[in-house]
Parts: C-alpha cells; sequence; structure tokens
C-alpha cells in the first residue's frame, strides 16, 4: 500500500525531461511512497511502480564530496492538468 509522497522541488527542465537525485528516488521507494515533483507552480507524480523506470540515469560528481558520484534519474515531465480533477474529489454521488 502506497502511503506518503516523497516531495521535491525542481528548479530547470531539461528539454522535457525532469531530472532527480538518486537519493529522493531511493527515499521514496524504502518508504513505499509515490515521488512528487514540483516545477515553479506545476507538479507531477511518478508511482513507486515507475520509480526504477526512468527515461534515463547519468551518474555525476558531488558537488561537495570529492571522489563520490550521485546517480541523476530523468523522468518524462509531464504535470498534472489542473482542471481535471481527480477521481471522487468533488464529485457528487447523483445515484
Amino acid at each position: 500500500m502506497v502511503s506518503r509522497e516523497v516531495v521535491k522541488e525542481v528548479k530547470t527542465l531539461y528539454g522535457n525531461l525532469i531530472s532527480v537525485q538518486g537519493v529522493y528516488v531511493k527515499r521514496a521507494f524504502t518508504r513505499k511512497a509515490n515521488l512528487k515533483l514540483t516545477y515553479k507552480d506545476d507538479y507531477m507524480i511518478v508511482p513507486l511502480s515507475q520509480l526504477h523506470k526512468p527515461i534515463k540515469t547519468t551518474m555525476i560528481p558531488d558537488k561537495f564530496i570529492r571522489d563520490k558520484m550521485n546517480k541523476l534519474y530523468y523522468y518524462q515531465w509531464k504535470p498534472i492538468d489542473k482542471n481535471q480533477t481527480t477521481l471522487f474529489d468533488g464529485e457528487k454521488n447523483d445515484l
């Protein structure tokens, strides 16, 4: 069962890809949670089942720790449509 979400604010997009450090992917996976990525006023949800299925991954050097590498996960940027209500949100039971 999926519990809470792990939220990460991202500052830049690369084309139509959003990158996130592996530490956030690992945190969401160990907590059995979805990963919520926010960019400006939009956000998208990477479901738990898709965490380890990014478009691509790359290794980059750590800014602070010498000789340490960090893994970046790139996901397709698909923001949630705010004009569309989610299932059961605001629905009236007309049955």
